[in-house]
């Protein structure tokens, strides 16, 4: 009598194709089937039971990739899914701001960067290697709202009282005065009706 194929009906092993196929008599509820073995695929192609495959590795078929890692078969590779990277071992959530040690940008949420020095506290001060928002240039100073990375104010924006992260310094050094952006010129701050000077 034949050796059963894969998906048929088994009472024991010996019945499936371990030499050909690699696969095992396994139950399943209340019937037993020939399969492949714990973290094993049957490889449609070669018709025979292959080892699941990691991150990046070429797959052809959904149960190809290490599911249990948090990988599938995704434009004929192993990938993690949305808002997740690859760690070396599994998948895991992409990083936040501040929120865990990172080596790549990728590993980082949207517009984040993976910090190469100690930033900014733009609202924090973020140690090389975690996630923070892009380093604060000319026209382009960020800081994180709790959710984005987002432009500070120019003049007359609203900011908050111990937030002077909020305001584009680079360019105009601007600060915070009373919930309002001010600007500091010749050692003087500017309102919108009067001088202040700076002491």
């Amino acid at each position: 009598m034949p050796a059963k194929e894969i998906n048929m009906p088994c009472g024991n092993t010996y019945e499936c194709q371990t030499v050909t196929q690699g696969t095992l008599c396994v139950r399943n509820g209340t019937t037993s089937t020939c399969q492949c073995g714990s973290r094993k695929y049957f490889n449609n192609i070669d018709k025979k039971c292959q080892d699941q495959l990691l991150e990046d590795r070429r797959c052809t078929q959904p149960d190809a990739c290490r599911s249990d890692l948090g990988l599938s078969c995704q434009n004929n590779l192993c990938k993690c899914g949305a808002n997740q990277y690859w760690n070396g071992a599994s998948c895991v959530n992409i990083l936040s701001y501040n929120q865990g040690q990172c080596n790549t940008d990728s590993q980082c949420k949207g517009e984040l960067i993976c910090r190469a020095s100690t930033s900014c506290a733009c609202p924090l001060t973020v140690s090389s290697k975690y996630c923070d928002c892009p380093p604060r240039t000319i026209g382009k100073e960020f800081y994180w709202n709790g959710n984005d990375c987002v432009l500070a104010n120019t003049y007359g924006g609203a900011c908050n009282n111990s937030a002077q992260y909020m305001c584009q310094v680079n360019k105009t050094n601007l600060i915070f005065y009373q919930k309002t952006i001010m600007i500091y010129l010749y050692g003087h701050f500017w309102s919108r009706f009067h001088f202040f000077t700076k002491f």
